[in-house]
């Protein structure tokens, strides 16, 4: 019996020792300096991914708060300048540094609406909605909010710079369609006048556009004299060329974003349910839906009564933070600017692709479409606690169909059928309405004319 134990118990050291050499050798091929296993290293991992495009990961925050539209007079004909052209990068600059003086409200006349419609080489910001003085002092590099009468108006619906060519003097008019109200101020440019910047650009692809007051009553001509002005909207005349276009989809990991958000790029998935995973360190939390392919990440903070800090200094943590983990997988643009209790704000950023916004089904799902970052302050410095995004981004080059978008009469036509009247809308542009299947893992960007009204309601009007 002793020797059938003795016997079992040499074979068993016989096997521990075939396995420690086992072992033993794993450990010198791991340690060896030639094969050793690097840590991770974000900026390899950058290296290496498309995604993470310098580009946009680079912006400062006057682009990231950009105007989403210029229209552009010259000549008498009005064109877009969009997002994603070279010339509309070059001037957005050379606005950007504009210096003003000699602010002071203004009764226009017809004579010079006319003037400034068909004669004088101008451009206008158009923002993706009515926006604020503080908006505004985000994107310029001077700020507003030293001139008295730009204080006073409500919002700012768009900003138009236009060389008057009798007294070689650049002029900017601040527009508030809500206040009925215009501010003029003098603008100067380093080194050229606005003439010679806008006589620089190229020809444009846009087709030309005809100016339609919301109130069908040009401001230029004298019998209106005594109107309000109206909001103004740019619609061409001719169906507008645009492409549809199908995209790939690809993800961003986890692990990606883990690596780059946490203080612990080790942090390991507790499952809620088939669909999500919780990551938790500290007071770092990210919940992740690997169905729907998004994820919520925040930051525990004390929800006490703080300071509204200035939306400049908000913007510039946020663009920061998103360039942090390279999370800019696209041209998105300062869409939305919500403030609330306990000094928090939440931004909204939007996706342009070709210049165009890209806008997916509304719901509770967060799409590619839109990046949302929650800011609040502590100890008067700007917080970040909330980022949600989606982990997909459009990839490759897409499949291409050309198509067209209705005219504007036949777009009013369709408004008219609808029962939306001309007075009751605050902007319409061309746009893409995304429809994406995971399944496929790709997203088809139909192009459509996007309406918004004064009540909020959002419509998107394709072609027939």
């Amino acid at each position: 019996m002793n020797k059938k134990w003795s016997e079992h118990l040499k074979t068993g050291l016989l096997i521990s020792l075939v396995l420690a050499s086992f072992v033993l050798t794993g450990l010198l091929w791991k340690d060896a300096p030639g094969d050793r296993k690097k840590p991770y290293d974000p900026l390899e991992s950058y290296t290496i991914n498309h995604i993470y495009d310098e580009k946009y990961n680079e912006r400062k925050v006057y682009q990231v708060a950009a105007p989403n539209q210029m229209i552009v007079h010259m000549k008498g004909s009005a064109t877009w300048l969009l997002p994603e052209d070279p010339d509309y990068e070059q001037l957005l600059g050379q606005i950007q540094q504009s210096a003003f003086s000699d602010a002071s409200p203004v009764d226009i006349q017809p004579e010079l609406w006319k003037k400034v419609f068909t004669q004088y080489p101008g451009v206008e910001l158009a923002f993706p909605d009515d926006v604020s003085l503080e908006y505004l002092d985000t994107f310029f590099n001077e700020s507003l909010s030293q001139y008295f009468p730009i204080l006073q108006l409500s919002s700012v619906s768009r900003v138009w710079f236009f060389y008057n060519q009798e007294n070689r003097q650049s002029f900017a008019w601040f527009i508030s369609d809500e206040d009925q109200q215009i501010v003029q101020v003098q603008a100067s440019f380093k080194k050229t006048n606005l003439e010679t910047m806008l006589a620089k650009l190229g020809n444009r692809s846009s087709p030309a556009l005809v100016p339609v007051p919301a109130n069908r009553k040009n401001p230029w001509e004298p019998a209106n004299e005594n109107e309000p002005f109206a909001r103004m909207f740019y619609l061409p005349d001719t169906s507008l060329p645009i492409v549809k276009k199908t995209y790939k989809l690809e993800n961003i990991s986890p692990n990606t974003m883990i690596g780059w958000l946490f203080k612990d790029p080790d942090v390991r998935p507790i499952p809620i349910n088939k669909n999500e995973d919780l990551y938790m360190y500290d007071e770092q939390m990210m919940t992740v839906n690997k169905t729907e392919n998004f994820m919520v990440y925040s930051e525990t903070v004390d929800e006490q009564d703080g300071e509204m800090l200035p939306l400049e200094q908000q913007l510039k943590a946020v663009n920061n933070f998103v360039q942090r983990p390279h999370g800019w997988t696209g041209n998105y643009l300062l869409d939305q600017v919500e403030t609330g209790e306990n000094a928090f704000s939440e931004f909204t950023f939007r996706l342009y692709m070709n210049g165009y916004p890209v806008y997916w089904p509304e719901g509770d799902l967060i799409h590619p479409d839109e990046i949302k970052v929650q800011t609040n302050p502590i100890d008067k410095v700007v917080n970040v606690n909330k980022y949600h995004r989606s982990l997909l981004y459009l990839a490759g080059n897409p499949q291409q169909k050309r198509q067209t978008l209705p005219d504007r009469e036949t777009l009013l036509g369709e408004l008219a059928k609808r029962k939306i009247p001309l007075t009751s809308v605050k902007r319409i542009y061309p746009g893409y309405q995304a429809d994406s299947s995971n399944k496929n893992k790709q997203v088809k960007l139909t192009p459509v004319w996007v309406v918004k009204t004064l009540s909020g309601q959002q419509t998107l009007i394709s072609s027939p």
